[in-house]
């Protein structure tokens, strides 16, 4: 992407020279100008149930991915096994 005549490289290579606190107010200046939106993203064209059917495949390809939290209960457990073992 180029705009106005510079690429987005040799945009960031400025700013990478810019004192800490001039990104910070870069940084601070580029969040309150941008279009940001809360609404969550719905895929176009798709009804509820192709969003759905999406959404399940996800789930199954994913499914023997731990959470951080499901890793923490299993890391946990262990160390419970291995006092109850020590007993």
């Amino acid at each position: 992407m180029t705009v106005t005549g510079i690429s987005y490289d040799e945009a960031l290579e400025v700013v990478q020279q810019l004192s800490a606190t001039d990104q910070l107010k870069l940084t601070m200046d580029l969040i309150r100008r941008a279009p940001w939106t809360l609404e969550p993203a719905q895929p176009i064209g798709l009804s509820f149930e192709e969003r759905s059917a999406h959404t399940r495949a996800l789930q199954g390809k994913y499914a023997h991915i731990l959470t951080p939290s499901d890793e923490f209960a299993r890391q946990k457990q262990e160390d419970i096994d291995l006092e109850d073992s020590m007993i």
